[in-house]
């Protein structure tokens, strides 16, 4: 009887075992599945990471090509300003020297007209 009583508990110590190995491999069953599910989102998150640091490294170089056009565009306008600027200075000047010989012009036909009404009065029968 005592032999049997040793069986018993032997056995329901090997079927509580049996429980918790069962048990024990369901959990790793759930955890394994779990690290393959967070595996692949990180595999996915470090391609996303990959193709934002390539993406950041071509809007870099971009902006860099931006930047050397801004600053070539704002030399060229500079350059356009000066000209244009010089160009405003030469109108005037221009302007100026053309004003002054319509008034040289004016005063030689004044005196012209004065020498022929003096001539007109010079051979004019009085």
């Amino acid at each position: 009887e005592g032999l049997q009583l040793d069986h018993k508990n032997v056995k329901s110590l090997l079927n509580g075992a049996k429980l918790e190995h069962t048990r024990l491999e369901a959990e790793f069953a759930n955890l394994k599945e779990r690290y393959q599910q967070l595996d692949i989102t990180s595999t996915k998150l470090n391609n996303q990471c990959e193709l934002l640091s390539q993406l950041k490294g071509n809007l870099e170089e971009e902006n860099r090509h931006l930047l050397d056009q801004i600053q070539t565009l704002m030399l060229h306008n500079k350059s356009l300003l000066e000209q244009s600027m010089e160009s405003k200075d030469l109108f005037h000047v221009e302007q100026r020297q053309y004003i002054d010989k319509l008034n040289e012009l004016r005063r030689q036909k004044e005196k012209l007209e004065e020498k022929i009404m003096d001539q007109y009065k010079f051979y004019e029968p009085s």
